[in-house]
């Protein structure tokens, strides 16, 4: 993404200036050298003050001072042409306070008024099922109740949704943790015909990652769900690649997530899938940051759809 970078002095982000060629580092804003303090990263590679994840088609991941960001370059008319300005920003992967305390509204409507009336109506059909009836007749009343049952099970979703936006947590207790074990134990939790959809690939033998346990588990079962029901790819394979230290990659091969919900992906009930609310992405990307990691969209071509987990060494 290049675009005009019009305030050189921007201290809110992390803010560097490079040499095209060599990628040498020839200038800093504030943020970076408060940071560095003594140790300053002026005159060093780029590559050895930033860690990039090069690979990617829309979103490049970076790991700084320990966090990641999305990298950005940019140019600036007052630059040399040899001179290159590239930005860390973290990305706004859920919406505003303001949204959020609405959406906390609406789901607390939602899940105290409307699951009680609801719950009402399905105990009066299983009643009436449990009686003798005439096929057509409780056929139609089978679909009723299977679609209260849908209805109810979207209640739970968005019950789960409205008390992650709620409670406050403690920072997670984090530990060393086995990714391919991880992904075996959540691989277990599906069918056998689910289960052979899923390849992986790990080149990191014996390296761990740093996080609790439980909201990893959660982190990637939420995110190889999204992969299992992309609504193009329900017989493709899904690949899980732990390339790169720190990171766990998704790869599912339908069709890419169409451009008007790129940007909110992460948002709460965006959604292409006739079957769900869209809160998985939502909470595995909430889980993320508390880990001091983030969730990518790194590829959104035609047959490759990538959300690559990014988390902090420590």
């Amino acid at each position: 993404m290049v675009s005009k970078f019009k305030n050189l002095t921007d201290n809110s982000v992390p803010v560097f200036i490079l040499d095209k060629e060599t990628l040498q580092v020839l200038q800093v804003n504030q943020f970076v050298q408060h940071l560095a303090d003594s140790d300053s990263p002026v005159g060093k590679p780029f590559s050895e003050v930033v860690d990039l994840l090069n690979e990617s088609d829309t979103t490049t991941p970076a790991l700084f001072n320990n966090r990641w960001y999305q990298a950005i370059c940019e140019t600036e008319e007052r630059l040399d042409e040899n001179q290159v300005i590239v930005r860390l920003v973290e990305q706004p992967f859920t919406p505003p306070e303001e949204t959020l305390f609405i959406v906390k509204k609406m789901l607390s409507v939602l899940v105290h008024r409307v699951r009680s009336p609801l719950t009402a109506i399905q105990g009066h059909l299983d009643l009436f099922l449990e009686k003798k009836s005439k096929k057509q007749e409780r056929d139609r009343f089978v679909k009723i109740s299977d679609s209260t049952d849908y209805i109810l099970d979207m209640m739970d979703d968005f019950e789960i949704l409205y008390h992650a936006l709620s409670e406050e947590k403690d920072p997670p207790r984090k530990e060393p943790v086995d990714p391919q074990d991880l992904i075996k134990s959540v691989l277990s939790t599906y069918s056998a015909d689910e289960q052979k959809r899923f390849q992986i690939k790990n080149s990191l033998k014996d390296t761990p990652l740093t996080a609790s346990p439980t909201d990893l588990y959660k982190i990637v079962k939420y995110l190889m769900d999204n992969a299992l029901e992309h609504p193009t790819g329900k017989k493709k394979e899904i690949l899980i690649e732990i390339t790169e230290p720190h990171c766990i990659k998704v790869t599912n091969s339908g069709d890419p997530i169409p451009p008007s919900m790129v940007d909110h992906i992460f948002y709460p009930l965006v959604t292409d899938k006739a079957q769900s609310v869209g809160i998985g992405l939502t909470l595995a990307q909430m889980m993320a940051n508390r880990q001091g990691g983030a969730i990518f969209l790194t590829h959104n071509t035609k047959d490759q759809v990538t959300f690559t987990l990014c988390l902090p060494p420590q």
